[in-house]
């Protein structure tokens, strides 16, 4: 149960690279100003997760919430043009 709660399956990757350890890597030495960047930078997080499980976890569905997650970053760079 333990694995579970640390790293599901869906996040295990090949048991080197896990989702945490890839994202962690991915965002090392990016920085976005002020608290939108704070909320730019978690969305981020969130659809790669989103990316990293769709095939172990719930499929479509999780390639659509990335798409709507990634649909919301969009966004906060059209506002600010």
């Amino acid at each position: 149960m333990l694995n579970e709660v640390k790293c599901p399956e869906h996040y295990a990757g090949d048991g080197i690279i896990t989702c945490d350890r890839a994202i962690k890597s991915m965002v090392s030495g990016i920085e976005f100003e002020g608290s939108a960047g704070n909320v730019l930078c978690h969305k981020w997080q969130t659809a790669a997760e989103y990316l990293w499980r769709w095939p172990k976890k719930n499929g479509v569905d999780d390639l659509l919430k990335a798409r709507h997650i990634i649909d919301q970053m969009i966004e906060c760079f059209e506002v600010s043009d």
